[in-house]
């Protein structure tokens, strides 16, 4: 659809976007205190791509959510291949998967931004050892950025055994920079 017939994807991508306008503000009016914008499928197009077709949508979302007052979060799935486009959208923050470093993604975006993210969800599957060694690797990894949120670099798996996320929270919750 995108080449096929550009002008049915924008209007498609127009009606999305103002529903997602909707449903964020009306979770920010219900006492959300930040909002993340997920972009799954970002890193499916080019550079060139994603300037046209998700990039100004993204901008209106995060903009909407903005002018409600609270913190934006804008997280690009696989999505390296466009960090300087994805570091114009405005959010406060930008989600990165784990296909990167934090320190290489912040290279990317540029100065400035806080990350959130970037353990391989699949290490949950590991046994606990591995799980806290590899949290405290990406903890490590965030220490000297402008700010880093802890987190996956995706979303959890529906398999992982309860006592690994545990490990994992543990883990971040009693990491102290040195």
């Amino acid at each position: 659809m995108l080449y096929a017939a550009p002008e049915v994807a924008h209007a498609l991508l127009d009606k999305t976007t103002q529903t997602t306008i909707r449903y964020l503000v009306a979770q920010v009016r219900a006492g959300a205190q930040a909002i993340q914008l997920f972009d799954t499928w970002a890193g499916l197009v080019s550079a060139e791509d994603y300037a046209v077709f998700s990039l100004p949508y993204v901008k209106r979302v995060l903009d909407a959510v903005r002018a409600e007052g609270v913190p934006t979060i804008y997280f690009a799935l696989d999505a390296a291949h466009a960090a300087g486009l994805v570091a114009t959208c405005g959010a406060d923050a930008l989600g990165t998967d784990w296909r990167q470093s934090l320190a290489d993604a912040s290279r990317a975006f540029g100065d400035g931004f806080a990350l959130q993210g970037n353990l391989d969800p699949c290490v949950l599957l590991a046994d606990v050892a591995t799980v806290r060694r590899r949290t405290l690797a990406m903890l490590q990894d965030g220490a000297g950025l402008p700010g880093h949120i802890a987190n996956l670099g995706h979303g959890i798996l529906p398999e992982t055994p309860v006592d690994n996320a545990i490990a994992f929270v543990e883990t971040v919750k009693g990491f102290r920079i040195s």
